[in-house]
């Protein structure tokens, strides 16, 4: 498979899943994709983002670490399965050695759009839409944490809801714009 190839297959497999992904792997993600997407973390082939993106998006967070990598594109990849793998300290780190990438503009206006829209986890999302808009950018770390506060059970389920269409968003950019320019 070329990497325009496995591109294409990582975007089909991403844009055909019909509701976001759980912020934790204590349940699946609900939604067709595995065709291929095994394969293709083994595809030497591929970029290694591609491989790690397949882990990602196929529900696997913790075979998405197996990989060792160091370009930006794969490490942050990687950084949303430590996450999503409970990993929580060890994926601060990696998104503070990471720091800005490409698309934290965008996820920013997305997270703020999300979390001023009335709903489950109001009260919580009124405070964190203030945060992030005081802070004018996206904050990765700050993301984390919510993530841990939802696993932990300080934050409610409906707020882990708010989060997964976060986390949806921020895969979408991830996967159409990228770390780098």
């Amino acid at each position: 498979m070329t990497p325009a190839e496995g591109y294409r297959h990582l975007a089909g497999a991403f844009f055909e899943r019909s509701q976001a992904p759980p912020l934790l792997p204590e349940r699946s993600w609900a939604g067709p994709p595995e065709a291929g997407l095994r394969a293709m973390e083994r595809d030497s082939t591929l970029q290694a983002w591609q491989r790690v993106a397949a882990a990602v998006i196929g529900d696997r967070p913790r075979e998405a670490l197996g990989e060792v990598v160091a370009e930006r594109e794969a490490l942050y990849w990687q950084a949303v399965a430590l996450r999503r793998a409970e990993q929580f300290q060890a994926a601060r780190r990696a998104f503070r050695e990471l720091g800005a990438v490409r698309f934290d503009r965008g996820l920013h206006s997305e997270a703020l759009k999300l979390l001023r829209a009335p709903g489950p986890g109001f009260r919580w999302a009124v405070g964190a839409a203030d945060h992030l808009a005081a802070r004018g950018d996206w904050d990765p770390v700050w993301f984390v944490d919510a993530c841990a506060s939802v696993h932990y059970g300080v934050l409610s389920p409906e707020t882990g809801v708010l989060l997964e269409e976060i986390q949806w968003a921020e895969l979408r950019l991830l996967l159409i714009e990228g770390v780098a320019g």
